[in-house]
């Protein structure tokens, strides 16, 4: 089946590669703490994971908004009406000498601000990721010896 989106949309495969990389590394990490402490071990990992998510998501959301504004500013401050190559190269819908056509214009520069400024958040998601990767090789892994109790990881 040839796909005729340059972009199809693979959201619940990618969605279900993350949860289970999620599920492994939180079977991991509780794995290295005595069943004694695992309900509290466990409510500070996910204490620390729900706060992390909400302030990541708003330092994501602070940032886009703040780079949709700055790339907002730079397209448009190219963006003269009396330029005759612009005006020639720009549909009739787009004509910034009538409103309704600055509007129409206006609103394609914020469309397009707000992409580039999501491609640069996903840059610097990337930046982090690949940085903090390392940070995997701290783990330890589990002691030999100690084997978790099946009935006590179903509570967890």
């Amino acid at each position: 089946m040839a796909e005729t989106e340059p972009f199809p949309n693979r959201g619940p495969i990618t969605f279900a590669i993350m949860l289970a990389t999620l599920m492994n590394t939180l079977d991991s990490t509780i794995a290295t703490v005595s069943p004694a402490l695992r309900a509290e071990a466990s409510s500070l990992y996910n204490l620390m994971r729900n706060i992390g998510a909400s302030v990541g998501i708003s330092i994501m959301q602070a940032l886009a908004a703040a780079n949709t504004q700055v790339t907002h500013e730079q397209i448009a401050g190219r963006v003269i009406a009396s330029d005759p190559t612009l005006r020639g190269a720009l549909p009739p819908m787009f004509d910034p000498s009538t409103l309704v056509g600055a509007l129409a214009l206006d609103a394609e520069i914020t469309r397009q601000a707000m992409m580039t400024a999501y491609v640069n958040d996903f840059r610097l998601l990337l930046v982090l990721i690949v940085l903090c990767a390392p940070l995997v090789l701290l783990l330890r892994p589990p002691r030999a010896g100690a084997r978790p109790d099946p009935a006590h990881a179903l509570v967890d």
